[in-house]
């Protein structure tokens, strides 16, 4: 379940149907109410400030990269798979970057400098703690293909040659490297 320490009440996340929500293993379709869950967002292409994963859903892979400001590998993580999508043209795919350390001017002037073109999430833990809390305690990258959590990859399996597998749909091409699920 959710800890004290998220920005939401526990009414918040009643109200939003987070409280019986487990955290997700590989393989798992995606609760309907996560599809649903409103995302602050900052950057978005269309001025929105919010959106839902459910916006993403008509595609095929669904890349989220958990990152931070300070976090130099996250953002060479975020501009690697950025950077795979474009050379790939891959109308298929979506990467929403999601940010839960940073405030929103400080995720708005970093993007700003960096020339950042897409949206990025800002503040969802609960999102983070359904897909990540089985596998890592902070930042990673999860794999939702065709509505399931496909993989929680480690970035040597963030390759071109497993996209463009996944999105020809030959699965058993793919070579995927995940972060063990955590044991305690």
């Amino acid at each position: 379940m959710f800890s004290n320490a998220y920005a939401q009440s526990v009414g918040e996340r009643a109200d939003a149907g987070l409280t019986d929500l487990k955290p997700l293993q590989i393989g798992d379709t995606i609760p309907e109410v996560l599809w649903n869950l409103p995302l602050q967002v900052v950057n978005h292409p269309d001025g929105k400030d919010t959106i839902t994963m459910n916006d993403y859903r008509n595609r095929k892979l669904i890349i989220l990269d958990f990152w931070a400001t300070w976090c130099a590998p996250c953002i060479k993580s975020v501009k690697h798979i950025d950077s795979l999508i474009s050379v790939l043209n891959a109308r298929d795919v979506s990467l929403l970057p999601v940010n839960r350390y940073d405030n929103e001017k400080r995720m708005q002037t970093f993007m700003e400098k960096t020339g950042w073109t897409f949206p990025s999430v800002i503040n969802n833990k609960p999102l983070d703690e359904i897909l990540m809390a089985s596998y890592r305690d902070y930042l990673g990258v999860v794999w939702i293909l065709d509505g399931r959590l496909f993989a929680v990859p480690r970035n040597e399996s963030i390759t071109r040659e497993n996209i463009k597998a996944l999105l020809a749909g030959r699965h058993d091409e793919v070579t995927i490297s995940n972060y063990p699920l955590r044991t305690n």
